[in-house]
């Protein structure tokens, strides 16, 4: 199996492209070049020259049904990435997600996030790849630099991987939560879960979910899109940043444990008094 892509300055897209070739094609040698004929005979050639995994070509080479169009990573991984993922297609498509698209999307020259603040320069994974390129007042090693860049990509993606495959078996058990629950505004999971995501899917009336952590039990907001601030409801505001005594004196829950001063998510000793939190919070 011989793998061209090109030589020079490297970014992201290329960088994770040969992480991705190194999980399907372990010790399949790659080689980095514009030569004509060595792209040309190579049995896989990505960001270069054209092609299937390439992207430079006019009119691009495909965009996905939100909008983000390709990359080379994108491209292998649309063809690959199952491969991977214990042919697992859904895994494959939560990397996507939460990887592969970030990565094609800054290639491709669009922003992927807004400052918060005036001035704040978000630095993101893709940021994070082209810094392994020499700065300009270093000596340039750039076959050396992109594989000392190829092998952080690898641990990324990999723990990318892993962290989708939780996400999918999560996606599992909550659904039957949502099933199960006795009141369909309060969700309990028996173990922590990555639910944020998936509850937003499935359920439009959730709007606690009681789990348990670090020995203790907590109550926390659905958000209304996940990972992102605003939820479908607030924790009562008379709670804000209380704590044990004052929470419990308060609440008459016996175990209370804390309530966040932004009002996201509380906490009690046991499994009933977080139950008992959730539904004082819902009146």
């Amino acid at each position: 199996m011989q793998i061209v892509t090109h030589d020079g300055v490297f970014h992201a897209d290329d960088v994770f492209s040969g992480a991705l070739c190194q999980l399907i094609w372990p010790g399949a040698p790659i080689t980095r070049t514009r030569k004509p004929e060595l792209v040309a005979n190579a049995d896989l050639a990505f960001d270069v020259g054209g092609g299937s995994y390439d992207h430079h070509q006019p009119g691009g080479n495909g965009v996905r049904p939100n909008g983000v169009p390709y990359a080379s990573f994108g491209l292998l991984w649309r063809a690959y990435g199952w491969c991977v993922c214990g042919d697992n297609h859904d895994i494959a498509a939560e990397v996507d997600r939460g990887l592969v698209q970030a990565v094609d999307a800054h290639d491709n020259g669009y922003s992927i996030s807004t400052p918060l603040y005036d001035g704040l320069q978000p630095l993101t994974v893709s940021h994070i790849i082209s810094s392994f390129n020499a700065s300009w007042d270093e000596p340039q090693h750039f076959d050396a630099d992109y594989w000392r860049a190829v092998s952080f990509a690898r641990v990324i993606l990999e723990r990318a991987i892993v962290r989708a495959r939780g996400v999918v078996v999560a996606r599992t058990e909550v659904r039957q939560a949502v099933e199960d629950a006795i009141d369909p505004r309060i969700v309990e999971l028996q173990k922590f879960v990555p639910w944020q995501q998936a509850l937003v899917e499935a359920s439009k009336d959730a709007l606690l979910v009681v789990y348990p952590g670090a020995g203790t039990w907590r109550v926390q907001v659905v958000p209304v899109v996940a990972g992102q601030p605003g939820a479908r409801i607030a924790l009562p505001e008379p709670w804000a940043g209380l704590d044990q005594e004052a929470l419990r004196d308060l609440t008459g829950v016996s175990d209370a444990t804390f309530c966040h001063r932004q009002r996201f998510i509380a906490g009690a000793e046991t499994r009933t008094g977080a139950l008992w939190l959730a539904n004082l919070a819902l009146g």
